[in-house]
């Protein structure tokens, strides 16, 4: 049997600048984030009682539901990914992608070509902003590239992103976990949207002035502490924690967004770093390398299970 795949590496934003446009397709944010894989594959399967599987969880709310309430879709949905929905590594994102190519191949189109790729993200992206899981990831996922800065916000064709080419990129991985807080996005546009728009806006027009690797860790580890997703306790004990390993030259730095930690460092020792900072987090989700190639979409005959 051909089973048709959705592919896309994680995405996880250092800083931003929420924009309410006039409608859901020019609201978005302007920002910088990184691609990292192993990414989220989804198989489709028979949509049945729950239309969207991440594991074992059923997410039949969001921006599936924004969907699925207006259009029919040809298949559910089953995610395998290492990062659980809601903690801030885009998961929401690409199922949004995923069901909305299923919505075009209800119409008997699908996702076979890069116009019904971005027909799909446009779908997505508003089903994002409507459900208030997200501002900018859809277009991340899209425009691929590995560090992706957002230039103007909005859906594809409205907003429009870049890729940041640094040889830098070739030499790091990152560590991602999970902290033991638990912020969603509604939580962070209901209550944060002030405080992140200053400090997203100078975060993104010192980035503009070096656009590098180096440039985005630095300040989205900044950007954390300003807007309090890294308190003062929690970077306190990570500071201890890698103090020893940013002597010896291996860790680029960290930051957080929402409740996931992002530990850039050299390779080969991600293992170590991962070992020596699980008594600080929830959990440690893996090590991860940049991804260049953004959402995807092939049919295989391997079985999904």
């Amino acid at each position: 049997m051909v089973y048709t795949i959705y592919r896309a590496p994680h995405h996880v934003t250092g800083f931003w600048i929420p924009l309410r446009g006039r409608d859901p397709y020019s609201t978005g944010s302007l920002g910088v984030g990184i691609l990292l894989e192993p990414g989220m594959i989804a198989y489709e399967k028979p949509a049945g009682s729950c239309i969207v599987e991440v594991g074992d969880i059923c997410l039949d709310k969001g921006p599936v539901e924004v969907i699925t309430r207006e259009r029919r879709v040809a298949h559910g949905l089953h995610i395998r990914s290492s990062v659980p929905p809601g903690v801030g590594g885009a998961v929401s994102a690409f199922t949004a992608l995923a069901i909305s190519c299923e919505a075009l191949r209800a119409e008997g189109r699908g996702c076979r070509s890069r116009e019904d790729i971005l027909e799909a993200s446009r779908i997505a992206h508003r089903a994002e902003v409507l459900a208030l899981t997200g501002l900018g990831d859809v277009i991340a996922m899209i425009t691929g590239g590995g560090l992706v800065m957002r230039l103007k916000p909005g859906v594809p064709g409205i907003g429009y992103a870049i890729a940041i080419t640094d040889p830098a990129l070739e030499s790091v991985e990152f560590i991602l976990a999970q902290i033991d807080r638990q912020i969603t996005t509604a939580d962070v546009l209901k209550g944060l949207w002030e405080k992140i728009y200053r400090y997203g806006k100078e975060a993104y027009r010192e980035f503009e002035k070096d656009p590098s690797l180096e440039s985005f860790i630095e300040l989205s580890h900044r950007f954390s502490q300003e807007v309090g997703f890294l308190d003062r306790d929690l970077k306190s004990s990570l500071d201890k924690t890698l103090t020893p390993y940013r002597g010896k030259g291996y860790l680029l730095g960290y930051y957080v967004k929402k409740s996931i930690l992002v530990i850039a460092h050299e390779r080969g020792v991600g293992s170590e770093i991962a070992s020596a900072v699980r008594g600080v987090v929830k959990r440690v989700f893996g090590i991860y390398r940049v991804a260049y190639e953004g959402f995807t979409l092939d049919s295989t005959r391997i079985s999904p299970t």
